[in-house]
């Protein structure tokens, strides 16, 4: 300890007995020098780390502190009026000061409870700011006044917890077209029928002729008859056209809190084999679980009261056994995955909607009657023609809501009592009343 000292025998009981006061905080940069007063006449001067901080008398009650190096040192005052200790904090020359600092931060709104420290070359950001948007924008303006030499022990003090309503619908656009042609003629001397497959029921030929129990062409499906009484000649034709509908898959209410992640997952897993391969793991079979189906994950920030940042990454996979493997016996489905990866911002409570997630496939079947079926024009009439397309598209619709937990109390004003179930003559004239009594549990919306 290096000290600074005057001999004073009339005032040896004084300094030894003087109360210690609060220190205070002192910041100067390298090379400057700031002037201290005593409450009285200094009698000793103590500097705990030497080096740091040089002090010289100006007076009887005055004293010129100069900073040496970067670092601090406690610099302690000795006087008639008591002891006064400072703590002294010396920084390079050009350096902002944190008392500077405190009060260009102060500016900002939201920032009047922010606090500003300087320690060990780093300047500490504490205390509570309203929202992230603020505590970004100050701690960018600190970086910036600083060089980002900023220590950030802040704290976001509003409503953190985040509860995203999402809507998974599967708008499918499926179409089927078919057309099948039955012809009979059973009389005459020549008897002939063209039957499509897998519509002859039973067929009998004696004496009185031939006989052919047929169904129509295509089942389900509209037929059109054509018949000629007198030449014995009858022709159905069939044609059916079919069209998919939409579907919601899933109603997940998503909680997470700011700056957190959730996830939903709707499909299952599937046992995927992997050999083993070199030392004595050679030949051995080990199962791996995949997951598929309809995932989504989401990811919350609250910026402010009314403003939410909402990275959301939805995913759809299935299994592709038409690219499937072969591995020592065992016969391993490929994936088909579509994802897609978004950040959005909103208010609380607006909905967003993603879609452009589809799956989509043809087929066209023909089938025909041999060497008849190619005869250009009138091979038609011999060909059953059968068309589909499908096409899945998957749309998502979130809507993120600010939350709070609720109290015991709340929770018993909301829920005062179960309410009676529903009689047969509320289910059957009244459909809707099963879900209103689930929903006064918050069992769907």
């Amino acid at each position: 300890m290096r000290s600074l000292a005057y001999p004073c025998a009339a005032f040896a009981a004084l300094c030894v007995a003087a109360p210690a006061t609060a220190a205070t905080s002192v910041e100067l940069e390298v090379g400057a020098t700031e002037t201290l007063s005593a409450p009285g006449t200094i009698r000793q001067v103590i500097v705990d780390i030497p080096g740091i901080v040089g002090a010289t008398l100006q007076g009887a009650r005055r004293i010129e502190l100069r900073g040496v190096k970067p670092g601090r040192a406690t610099v302690t005052l000795v006087s008639d009026g008591g002891r006064t200790d400072y703590a002294v904090e010396v920084v390079e020359a050009g350096s902002i000061q944190a008392a500077e600092l405190a009060r260009r931060l102060a500016e900002q709104p939201g920032a009047e409870a922010l606090r500003v420290d300087h320690r060990a070359g780093a300047f500490v950001l504490s205390g509570a700011l309203p929202d992230l948007a603020t505590h970004d924008r100050i701690l960018s303006l600190a970086n910036a006044l600083t060089g980002d030499k900023v220590t950030d022990l802040t704290r976001v003090a509003g409503n953190q917890m985040v509860a995203v309503d999402v809507r998974f619908v599967a708008v499918s656009d499926t179409t089927l077209k078919s057309l099948g042609f039955n012809f009979a003629k059973l009389s005459g001397g020549f008897q002939s029928a063209l039957v499509g497959p897998s519509t002859v029921n039973t067929f009998n030929f004696d004496s009185t002729g031939l006989k052919v129990d047929a169904s129509p062409p295509l089942q389900n499906a509209f037929n059109l008859f054509l018949a000629s009484r007198g030449k014995g000649l009858l022709g159905v034709l069939s044609a059916l056209s079919e069209t998919g509908l939409s579907q919601v898959l899933a109603q997940p209410t998503l909680l997470a809190r700011s700056g957190e992640q959730a996830e939903f997952l709707a499909g299952g897993e599937v046992p995927i084999p992997v050999p083993q391969g070199g030392g004595n793991g050679s030949g051995a079979i080990t199962i791996e679980y995949r997951q598929y189906g309809v995932r989504l994950s989401v990811e919350p920030y609250v910026l402010s009261n009314r403003r939410i940042a909402l990275k959301l990454a939805p995913e759809v996979s299935e299994l592709d056994y038409a690219n499937r493997i072969a591995i020592q016996g065992f016969s391993i489905p490929a994936f088909r995955r579509r994802s897609a990866n978004t950040t959005v911002e909103l208010g609380d409570g607006e909905s967003f909607v993603i879609a452009g997630l589809s799956y989509a496939n043809s087929t066209n079947n023909v089938s025909k009657v041999p060497m008849f079926g190619d005869i250009p024009i009138l091979g038609s009439l011999f060909r059953r023609t059968e068309q589909g397309r499908e096409k899945l598209e998957l749309i998502i619709v979130a809507t993120p809501r600010l939350v709070n937990p609720l109290t015991e109390a709340e929770v018993a004003a909301m829920m005062p009592g179960t309410p009676p179930a529903p009689n047969l003559a509320e289910s059957v004239l009244h459909p809707g009343v099963a879900e209103k009594r689930a929903a006064s549990f918050g069992l769907s919306r």
